[in-house]
């Protein structure tokens, strides 16, 4: 086993030898220490672990229950979140510990539950520093910050909400958070009422920035909300809007009806443009309404040079053109606001952040775009102010410049605009949900249980997790088929950071365990 430790890290060389020690006794008297059950947590979902406990001598799901409850995670700012970060951020150097501090809210359902544990009456509003209320809960506002380069995140606070919290109360709870997190640049939520409200208070649209301790922090409204936001709007309105790719200085007015043509006519034609759209995508129901992916392939480049081509053709009126313009400029404002390390085909923008990119250059021509759309109803103005995604567009491509002015001040190279978003902390509340059976709409004892499997399985640092149950489903698979004719799918089946040395450490640890009984 001391050999087999040399190849191995310490926590697979932990839980092997915690395999190999209990394989031969007994359920009753199996015993482990608190950190094999901690890595008896990490479990890629409840089926598997079932799978498991059938193969190998696991913990049982009650004892993991019970272990779980011992897990302090009470309501507001969690000093051992805090304290389980710093020591796995200590060997990392000071850029890497720039964040964004991102916040937003899960509907859960009304319920009261007596928690043995703590001898209190558990789904009452908790209002952080504030105490409990007399109101039952039907909200969890969860708190997450995310690296800006390395991408770890950990969700660092939580509370227990009736209805959406008003504007002051997400301030004191923005408040308690910053206090004791570092080096927060920006923070991230929806265009929801209150959370527009909380960020008013400190900022406004010309300079979307609050300070906190001397520290200039940035306000971001999600970009993949905003354009889901912007394709509804598009959606029941014209827009008027001014574009120098039109031909003409007069305003043109973009409709929906005009996609909708193009849609009709591509599918009469034997090879499709607009493969990827389907009904669903021009005439979206409540709740497909709010998915970014179908918002996006409307949204998209494709369709507009869909439109441009029924113009220059002669298939259409110059009309069109207005729509055509219209998408590009949403397409280009998303691309430059998803820009991961990758740039695919006819995307410029979609790339990272820096002085010698096209991204400034296109917030400063987009801002003015902007400025001038309107939205229109039967040829008259609907709005009396800009819609809130309508200035969200602005207040983003204004944040987005300070934080990389801040970070560009620190030693940055580049900056991914794609982690200026929520989808780690909709990817959160999607683990959530998973972990409470596929429960939408759990209570707030399977909110808080969830939550802390969810850091538990390694929300910042997932490879562990996911190394270790490939080593016991390749154990599994090795003892099982008694080695014979099988080695050649075995590596295929490897990833590609496994090497041919991993499979030898797997295959003297699976002898050692064939000389054993399964019980």
């Amino acid at each position: 086993m001391e050999r087999l430790s040399s190849s191995l890290s310490v926590e697979a060389a932990r839980l092997l030898a915690a395999i190999i020690r209990n394989t031969r006794q007994r359920p009753q008297g199996r015993r482990r220490d608190i950190e094999e059950k901690v890595l008896a947590l990490l479990k890629c979902s409840p089926k598997s672990y079932i799978l498991l406990c059938t193969l190998l001598p696991l913990l049982s799901r009650r004892s993991l229950q019970s272990v779980l409850s011992t897990v302090p995670f009470r309501t507001g700012i969690n000093a051992h979140v805090f304290r389980a970060l710093e020591q796995s951020l200590q060997k990392i150097s000071d850029r890497d510990r720039y964040c964004c501090l991102m916040f937003d809210e899960m509907s859960i359902r009304e319920n009261l539950h007596f928690n043995q544990k703590f001898d209190c009456i558990e789904g009452f509003e908790v209002c952080g520093s504030q105490g409990r209320t007399c109101s039952i809960a039907n909200h969890a506002l969860l708190f997450m910050i995310h690296d800006l380069q390395r991408k770890w995140k950990k969700p660092v606070a939580y509370y227990f909400t009736h209805g959406s919290r008003e504007a002051e109360m997400i301030v004191q709870y923005l408040k308690e958070v910053l206090d004791a997190c570092q080096k927060v640049v920006a923070t991230v939520c929806d265009i929801g009422a209150n959370g527009v409200k909380a960020l008013k208070l400190g900022c406004f649209q010309r300079k979307p920035l609050f300070r906190f301790y001397n520290q200039e922090i940035a306000t971001v409204y999600d970009p993949p909300h905003l354009l889901k936001c912007t394709q509804n709007l598009f959606l029941k309105h014209d827009v008027q809007l001014k574009s120098e790719h039109v031909g003409t200085q007069l305003p043109v007015v973009a409709k929906w009806d005009h996609i909708l043509k193009l849609y009709e006519i591509d599918k009469t034609r034997p090879f499709c443009q607009l493969y990827r759209l389907t009904d669903t995508h021009l005439n979206p129901t409540a709740q497909s309404s709010m998915n970014v992916r179908l918002a996006a392939r409307v949204m998209s480049r494709t369709v507009a040079a869909s439109l441009n081509v029924l113009v220059a053709t002669g298939e259409c009126s110059s009309e069109y053109m207005a729509a055509a313009v219209f998408v590009e400029e949403v397409d280009n404002l998303f691309d430059s606001f998803n820009g991961g390390t990758s740039v695919g085909q006819g995307k410029t923008l979609h790339c990272p952040l820096s002085d010698n990119r096209p991204h400034i250059e296109l917030w400063k021509k987009a801002s003015m775009g902007i400025k001038s759309w309107i939205f229109l109803k039967d040829g008259k103005p609907t709005f009396l102010h800009p819609p809130p995604s309508q200035n969200g567009w602005l207040i983003d491509i204004t944040a987005a410049q300070h934080v990389w002015r801040t970070l560009k001040e620190a030693g940055f190279q580049h900056l991914h605009t794609q982690n200026l978003n929520q989808d780690p902390l909709a990817n959160t509340f999607g683990a959530i949900r998973l972990n409470c059976g596929s429960n939408n709409n759990p209570i707030v004892g399977q909110f808080v249980d969830a939550l802390k499997i969810s850091i538990i399985n390694g929300l910042a640092f997932r490879g562990l997790g996911e190394l270790i149950m490939r080593m016991m489903v390749l154990l599994f698979w090795i003892i099982y088929n008694r080695f014979s004719g099988h080695l050649k799918l075995l590596h295929k089946i490897l990833p590609e950071v496994m090497t041919r040395k991993y499979l030898l450490v797997c295959l003297r640890v699976s002898m050692l365990l064939s000389n054993y009984r399964w019980t």
